[in-house]
């Protein structure tokens, strides 16, 4: 329908009637002065430049858009044209400029020689060329008076930035339009003169009130714009003109989502655009986020339910704006998706409509039918909205009830018949009106008693039968499908979940065919659904995009645990739209840079924690996604899961640190007569610590400080000691990493293996650290700490544990004891992990003899024993590079370890998928039999074959390299 629509208005697109048809000036006089009681009143009052004006129209080139004025063309014509002139002088110029500027566009489309797209842009251009002008002329004026503002901090001159909101902000400016500003300088300060100088607040609000008054003001000669300020922050209650600084903390602390909505259009037309710019990039992050926020999707709910409200009511049904299927409609279409998806998709942050549809297209986020529907209709209903506004300069969008206004309308349109036109827009209207409700599944107001065919196996097997699955199959389906749908009934729902139901079920059904267990994956999406059956607007990204379901029920047939993951945290649907997610591991500057982002409007604790959970969730899920689609290294899978671990413990740090020192001041101690600030660290252990993540694993921590010396006390109205200060930091993080939201809880930790386990201080200075390692800790210990980094704090922290942990692991040590230290500890735990219930041929294959335990033993004895000759062996923390150390050094054969990092790598990448399936780390000894037998052999070389000397053992080692 709309391929067909869009060759048919083709040459409305365009905007260009038949020039023939007006065969001299007369005949195109007549037709202007017909079409525009505005153009009428013009020529009457001023007939020598609307002879000009016809005689530019008579001389313009064949290719018409050139004849259109340029912005710099508008910018040199007026800026002329108020040069050297008195305020009153500046204001009448002003609006003469507009009223003649705006005669001369509507005699151009009248007569076919403007696209509407050029329309919309010279009308945008002629608004912000008048506001340029205005400003620069009070900027001057005030500057005079009371000297130029300059910055408090930068002592730079500062203007004013005037964005341009709605369609002045998008470029595509209505006839009689309002415009809606925002205005905004970058920092406080004063002016620079010695007689009367003031601060920059005052001199920007006074600047502002004339600008305000220039512009919109009404007198003899009319107005140049109407003014509309209520989009700034704060409303109405708002000053006129608020720093930079300001509006950035209002609305990442207060801004609300119809802000965000508004501030898609923000762009930056008078006074310092550079400025502008560089703030509505500190904004994006609260207009724009990475993450689905399903909360804002309620509040666009709302205003949706508002758009359907106001076309509801009396008197509106003519409204090409308001009514139903009109432009409102389309531009809520568009900005939504752009909120949506705007986080992650830079091509969609821009203010143009049709740039904005155009981008849409390209991400395939609308199909290309429906992106040239919904551009030829938008355009279609902006030329006959243009066309009603110049009728009589007036800001109306309803379609004229009365003869002479119709007339009018057709002969600006180059229409004749008004039932045609009139069937036209409906057309238009129902196309538009359809696709919106499609989006956002919305009801008109007359509830539908619900289909009780519906509740029916025969409704279901109708449907099902059309695949290619077996009779069972469609039968198992179909009973589980009617059981779905009368439990979702009875759990009154309302309407419009149920109405995106019916869109999604058949879809389902359509995506099963050609599975190989249907009804295993029919049972998991009905899971899935019932689920998110209290959000009903998660069932938008599925009725929009079918493709999603294919993804989903490909989770679905190969993992239980994405399965349980997905039901859990059905935000994470949006990762599945995008093509690239599988194959785009991040960085982890970026995954942290994701991460301030997504938590930097939050306002308070609650939502930030939330806000991190639904990030771990989106990132946890990308990464398992791209590992169950094998597109992503197994090294690769445990660096992303400890990066994202990593981003998240920092920030909670920060807000842990933040709010204490807010309410006790900072740690301070004074050493050696110098005060200094005292810093704390968190140490890494385990899994996270050498870089291994699993997607269950929990965080072993260590907390250190610095503060040493005289005078450890905190410097607030509340002092405390620095070591109680910072107990109630590891409490604060403890606390916040560990509460358990709606959306789950971040990380379990265990603090175990801190100086003394669980009876020691929660936190430890770096000296009693270090005392601690040097002197009193156990050989199990020194094996923790090969594992151990520095993952977030002060830097004197890291730099301090990594010279603690070289000299610790680096040591001397007795060969001996340090071998049955070594293997005590692992008949321990093999004593503690041993499950008699298993069977013969089945091991847990992390403690079985030969598994990954033993490789971790292994690796660890070798550095702790070789380190006080090779210090650089403990350099890293992670298995993979220590073994890699150890070949290097020549500790270990070539072949032996290959074999171990062969097994290693095997054994991780099997867990990370038993994981992924649901299922225990229990396995057939005989998947993993040579790796097994190969880590054994090892193993008995290493702890019970006496090396006598370090030549005989480098001899052995090139001998092992030459045979491997």
């Amino acid at each position: 329908m709309a391929t067909e629509i869009a060759t048919e208005i083709a040459a409305t697109e365009i905007a260009e009637n038949n020039p023939a048809r007006f065969p001299d000036r007369h005949a195109l006089s007549n037709a202007c002065t017909a079409a525009s009681e505005m153009v009428k009143r013009f020529a009457e009052r001023s007939p020598v430049t609307y002879s000009q004006i016809l005689e530019r129209l008579e001389t313009s080139t064949e290719n018409r858009a050139n004849a259109v004025k340029t912005y710099n063309e508008y910018l040199n014509q007026l800026s002329s044209l108020v040069a050297e002139v008195d305020e009153k002088t500046l204001a009448k110029r002003l609006r003469e400029f507009r009223l003649q500027s705006h005669v001369e566009l509507a005699c151009r489309d009248i007569a076919g020689q403007i696209t509407i797209q050029a329309m919309l842009r010279a009308l945008s251009d002629l608004a912000t060329v008048c506001l340029e002008v205005t400003y620069q002329y009070l900027y001057r004026q005030m500057c005079e008076r009371y000297g130029i503002p300059m910055g408090k901090n930068s002592q730079t001159p500062q203007h004013l930035t005037v964005f341009g909101m709605g369609k002045l902000g998008g470029g595509e400016l209505n006839f009689s339009s309002d415009i809606d500003l925002i205005l905004a300088y970058p920092e406080n300060g004063t002016t620079t003169s010695d007689e009367n100088p003031i601060d920059n607040e005052l001199f920007f609000h006074r600047l502002a009130q004339k600008l305000i008054r220039l512009l919109d003001q009404y007198d003899e000669n009319g107005f140049v714009y109407r003014v509309d300020m209520r989009l700034k922050p704060f409303g109405s209650v708002g000053t006129l003109a608020t720093t930079f600084t300001a509006m950035t903390r209002y609305y990442l602390q207060h801004g609300r989502d119809w802000e965000r909505y508004a501030l898609v259009k923000m762009r930056p037309v008078a006074g310092d655009i550079a400025a502008g710019q560089a703030l509505i990039s500190q904004l994006s992050s609260f207009v724009y986020q990475r993450h689905v926020d399903y909360v804002a999707m309620h509040s666009i709910d709302d205003m949706k339910s508002k758009i359907i409200a106001a076309a509801k009511e009396k008197g509106i049904k003519d409204n090409l704006k308001l009514g139903y299927g009109g432009i409102r409609e389309i531009e809520f279409i568009v900005q939504t998706f752009q909120m949506i998806y705007g986080g992650r998709m830079q091509s969609l942050r821009q203010q143009s409509l049709l740039g904005a549809l155009q981008a849409l297209q390209d991400k395939e986020l609308l199909s290309e039918k429906v992106a040239a529907m919904l551009r030829v209709n938008y355009l279609r209903l902006r030329q006959i909205e243009n066309a009603i506004q110049y009728y009589q300069d007036q800001q109306t969008h309803d379609l004229p009830n009365k003869t002479a206004p119709r007339q009018a309308l057709l002969t600006a349109l180059g229409e004749k018949d008004w039932l045609r036109l009139v069937e036209e827009i409906n057309r238009i209207r129902y196309e538009v009106f359809a696709l919106f409700q499609r989006v956002f599944a919305t009801q008109d107001g007359q509830a539908q008693p619900i289909d009780q065919e519906k509740l029916t196996d025969d409704y279901w097997l109708d449907l099902l039968y059309q695949t290619d699955m077996t009779q069972q199959s469609a039968e198992t389906i179909a009973h589980q499908f009617v059981q779905f749908y009368k439990r979702m009934w009875q759990h009154d729902l309302g309407e419009k979940y149920l109405i995106r139901l019916n869109w999604v079920l058949p879809q389902i059904i359509a995506a099963l065919d050609g599975e190989d267990n249907p009804v295993k994956i029919a049972n998991h999406m009905l899971t899935l659904l019932e689920s998110i059956a209290d959000e009903s607007v998660y069932l938008s990204l599925l009725v929009e995009h079918p493709g999603v379901l294919k993804k989903i029920m490909h989770l679905f047939m190969h993992s239980r645990w994405m399965t349980e993951f997905l039901c859990t945290h059905p935000l994470v649907i949006d990762e599945l739209i995008h093509e690239n997610h599988e194959t785009a591991p991040r960085s982890a500057q970026n995954i942290r840079r994701e991460l301030q982002r997504a938590i930097a409007q939050c306002s308070d604790t609650e939502s930030t924690l939330q806000k991190l959970m639904d990030f771990k969730n989106a990132e946890t899920f990308r990464v398992a996604s791209a590992d169950l689609q094998g597109n992503i290294k197994l090294l690769h899978v445990s660096d992303q899961l400890s990066w994202i671990a990593e981003a998240i413990i920092d920030a909670i740090l920060t807000m842990a640190i933040d709010a204490l020192v807010e309410k006790y001041g900072r740690p301070i101690y004074v050493l050696d007569g110098q005060t200094k600030q005292a810093s704390f660290g968190i140490i890494a252990y385990g899994k996270l610590g050498s870089l291994e993540m699993g997607y269950r694993s929990d965080l072993d921590l260590v907390f250190l400080h610095d503060s040493q010396g005289e005078k450890q006390m905190t410097n607030g109205e509340r002092s405390i000691d620095n070591a109680v200060f910072f107990s109630h930091v590891v409490k604060k993080f403890t606390d916040l990493i560990t509460t358990l939201t709606p959306s789950g809880q971040l990380y379990p930790v265990d603090t175990r293996l801190r100086p003394s386990g669980g009876s020691g201080q929660a936190v430890n200075s770096v000296n009693a650290f270090a005392q601690y390692q040097f002197h009193d800790a156990w050989t199990w210990e020194h094996q923790a700490l090969v594992r151990a980094r520095f993952v977030a704090g002060g830097q004197s922290i890291a730099d301090a544990f990594a010279d603690i942990r070289q000299r610790v692991l680096a040591m001397p040590r007795d060969s001996e004891t340090l071998r049955q230290d070594v293997l005590k500890m692992r008949t321990k735990m093999r004593d503690q992990h041993r499950d008699k219930t298993l069977p013969d041929g089945q091991a847990n294959i992390k403690q079985a003899a030969g598994g990954l335990t033993d490789i971790e033993f292994i690796v660890q004895y070798l550095l702790l024993k070789h380190a006080v000759d090779f210090p650089d062996l403990v350099r890293c923390s992670d298995n993979v590079r220590q073994i890699a150390a150890l070949e290097l050094f020549e500790i270990l054969r070539s072949a032996d370890a290959a074999d171990l990092r062969f097994a290693y790598r095997a054994y991780r990448f099997w867990i990370h998928h038993q994981q992924l399936l649901g299922h225990e780390t229990v396995v057939d000894t005989a998947r993993f039999a040579q790796e097994m037998q190969d880590v054994k052999a090892i193993w008995a070389q290493v702890f019970e074959t006496q090396v006598e000397t370090k030549a005989e053992t480098k001899t052995e080692a090139k001998i092992g390299a030459k045979t491997s």
